[in-house]
């Protein structure tokens, strides 16, 4: 029995023993397999990494994009603006001859200025307390309240706006340093990249949305220097001067504006024109640009093929006497090729690239003029104020360059009598410089007779005869000086 129940339990045993090695092999190789697929999955053949599964990829791109959002609302600021508005004559928010204003005319306290608020968006740059944000944000504002993520309120101060780009530096004085968001390069930007906009739109503080670059160098015809950034993260009314930021958490353009009944039809001013702006804004508190004197217009695909040129050049329509490009020899009907070595590819590159050059730089400038290309060394002068008016140059005997007054030069020199003509350029070493004429020195009589203008002096001049001594009365910084030249 003893030995028959012994080998009845040895031969129950073995089949035992063989099933559990069978076991432990088929474990071992599907242990191996799954290893080697998870290796296939995330190592290339020649050991470098393979991407990973969607699932993963998808889940990396969402924490980006939470991280972003915790990392960077701190850097963005809610501004609200004060803003006093005198209505015409009635005092109130009616036009002049609105017939309702009969029936609202007793309710309205008289000589009363109605308040209006604004509100927008900005961004941090700078620890201590410096704000990037848009000129229509907060041109005309009275008052500047900037709020911050944690609730802390303050009074800004503009330091400067630049109404042609739109952007305003303002600051705030803070008991501790402000958290700042970098600055990216938004010339390294690529069509297709996912951007996330933080902002205030409709007053929804701290709004955050997300989107692509849907395309570069765009003009809408919002100002001289449109190059915009489009996206279609959604921006809305107050998401203005707030940043349009890159994966990696750098600011790469302004939130400025949106085409209306437009949808997914953002645009950004780009960070590396901000960078310039806002560096001349923080150390003078205005924009100096430099200026080529010229009114331009697009060539036709017809004309530039015509004109043997490429289709971005542009074609030049006016020079403005006495301005750096009819100094330089460039002339109407020129067409402009090539500005400081750069070849223009469309319209709007030319003012930027002028813009953009230091005043007092000599630059080459290609143009073609009857089929041929010639270079002309340009020295660029500083674009006149707003409102400034061209008055023509003349040259008169003497190697003096005389113009009208306009407000710009009334403004520059200073001059104290109303009427005459400004001496704005002497050449070297001609007899007016040995006799002590000045630029600036305004010509208001000779011989006794009073100069009104360029024109009038001209004639005065062209009346005399040769060899003939006459004599100049000069105002210069009030005082009348006499000064005699011989025709």
């Amino acid at each position: 029995m003893r030995n028959g129940r012994r080998t009845g339990f040895a031969g129950l045993f073995l089949p035992i023993v063989i099933a559990l090695l069978m076991l432990a092999m088929t474990s071992l190789a599907w242990s191996d397999h799954r290893q080697a697929h998870a290796q296939s999955a995330h190592e290339l053949p020649d050991g470098t990494a393979a991407p990973l599964p969607p699932e993963v990829n998808l889940e990396a791109a969402n924490r980006t994009f939470v991280d972003l959002a915790e990392e960077l609302k701190p850097t963005v600021v809610f501004i609200d603006v004060v803003k006093t508005i005198a209505a015409p004559n009635s005092n109130a928010p009616f036009a002049p001859n609105d017939p309702f204003w009969d029936f609202f005319r007793d309710l309205v306290p008289p000589d009363r200025d109605w308040r209006s608020r604004g509100l927008g968006s900005g961004f941090i740059i700078d620890p201590e307390g410096y704000i990037v944000t848009n000129n229509h944000v907060v041109d005309s504002a009275q008052t500047i309240n900037v709020k911050l993520l944690d609730g802390t309120e303050l009074e800004a101060e503009l330091i400067g706006s630049d109404a042609k780009s739109d952007l305003a530096l303002i600051k705030v004085q803070s008991e501790r340093p402000l958290p700042a968001i970098k600055l990216g390069d938004s010339d390294a930007l690529k069509v297709g990249e996912w951007v996330i906009a933080i902002g205030n739109p409709l007053g929804l503080d701290y709004t955050v949305t997300a989107g692509i670059v849907s395309a570069k160098g765009r003009m809408i015809g919002a100002g001289p220097y449109d190059d915009f950034i489009q996206t279609d993260a959604s921006i809305n009314p107050g998401n203005s001067g707030g940043p349009l930021i890159n994966i990696r958490g750098q600011a790469v353009g302004v939130n400025t504006l949106i085409i209306s009944g437009g949808q997914n039809l953002g645009f950004a001013i780009p960070i590396n024109m901000v960078r310039e702006i806002i560096g001349q804004l923080r150390t003078t508190g205005r924009v100096v640009r430099g200026w080529l004197g010229v009114e331009f217009s697009p060539l036709t695909r017809k004309q530039a093929q015509e004109e043997q040129v490429p289709i971005g050049a542009v074609l030049v329509q006016k020079v403005v006497p006495g301005g750096p490009a009819e100094r330089a020899g460039i002339k109407p009907g020129d067409v402009l090729i090539e500005f400081d070595g750069k070849r223009l590819a469309r319209i709007a590159q030319l003012p930027l690239l002028v813009a953009q050059t230091p005043v007092g730089d000599k630059v080459d400038v290609v143009v073609a003029r009857n089929g041929q290309e010639r270079t002309l060394n340009v020295l660029i002068a500083e674009m006149p104020p707003e409102g400034f008016q061209v008055a023509e140059q003349v040259e008169i005997p003497w190697g003096l360059t005389v113009s009208d007054l306009t407000p710009d030069t009334v403004k520059r020199y200073n001059p104290r009598q109303g009427a005459g003509a400004l001496v704005v350029r002497i050449e070297p070493g001609s007899v007016a410089q040995r006799s002590g004429v000045q630029v600036g020195d305004l010509i208001h009589a000779v011989d006794r007779i009073k100069v009104m203008d360029v024109a009038s002096l001209k004639a005065i001049i062209d009346r005399a005869r040769r060899g003939e001594k006459l004599l100049f009365v000069i105002d210069r910084n009030g005082q009348a000086l006499r000064v005699t030249l011989r025709k």
